[in-house]
């Protein structure tokens, strides 16, 4: 009898950590908490994204089929060449790799779930908040940001429209929020691969992708803070009128550079 009571009270501490399949497509529009479900929001999210990159990849290449502004003049070009390369490296290379991550790597290991099932969640959504921010700066006074995707100061903190909320004020504030969304899925990842394995899945017995998880996420958590902060100067830069980058007020353009060589 006491045998049955603990199979019973076992299986009910099983249940609670497993998520019921999911019923409805809304689901996928949910907060969910499943890997699995968040996993397949990131790809379909992620190709949305390729899509949308991929337009302003056309629209680039048939602007250099003959010399003349045939389809878009010079500063639409600059922002269309500056959201393309934006929109491919983290609204499609970063999420479509987590989305594969977060699907298969609680079931290579033995996992149940994430470590943080709403942190998680809450580093997914994250995602189409950031590419709407990209998306809307189009329609801001002066257009998309300019400066190319890696945004290197002083071309980033030219501001000739002289609106605080211009392009590249937006870009940098998306950038910002796609920073703390890996940032939140590194941690998760690695916490997971960590402390999450099941009995007997040794450290040399993770397949290899978990092993490609794994490192990728560790070299994201050492270079993604950075990246991360080098944004948020460069907004404090455009809005406060602070000087991390204007060399003309005390600043240095190359501040997150010196300082991690140093």
């Amino acid at each position: 009898m006491t045998h049955i009571n603990v199979e019973k009270s076992s299986s009910v501490v099983i249940e609670k950590h497993h998520h019921l399949p999911p019923t409805t497509w809304k689901t996928y529009f949910s907060f969910s908490h499943d890997h699995k479900v968040i996993g397949i929001q990131y790809l379909v999210t992620s190709f949305i994204f390729l899509l949308v990159g991929g337009i302003f990849a056309m629209i680039m290449r048939g602007e250099l089929l003959t010399p003349e502004a045939d389809l878009v003049d010079r500063t639409v070009y600059n922002g269309l060449f500056t959201m393309h390369g934006t929109v491919m490296l983290f609204g499609w290379t970063f999420p479509s790799l987590v989305g594969f991550a977060n699907y298969l790597v609680p079931l290579m290991i033995g996992a149940r779930d994430m470590a943080f099932p709403r942190l998680n969640a809450a580093a997914f959504w994250m995602v189409p908040v950031a590419g709407l921010l990209l998306m809307v700066s189009f329609f801001v006074p002066g257009g998309p940001a300019q400066a190319g995707w890696w945004s290197y100061p002083p071309v980033s903190t030219q501001n000739p429209t002289g609106n605080l909320i211009n392009g590249e004020f937006i870009w940098l504030l998306a950038v910002a929020v796609s920073g703390v969304s890996s940032i939140m899925g590194g941690v998760n990842f690695v916490t997971t691969i960590v402390k999450m394995r099941a009995p007997g899945m040794t450290f040399f017995r993770m397949p290899l992708f978990v092993w490609a998880v794994f490192s990728a996420q560790i070299i994201q958590l050492f270079g993604l803070p950075a990246l991360t902060a080098g944004a948020i100067m460069l907004l404090f830069d455009l809005s406060v009128g602070t000087a991390f980058f204007n060399p003309d007020k005390g600043g240095n353009h190359v501040l997150p550079l010196s300082g991690f060589l140093n």
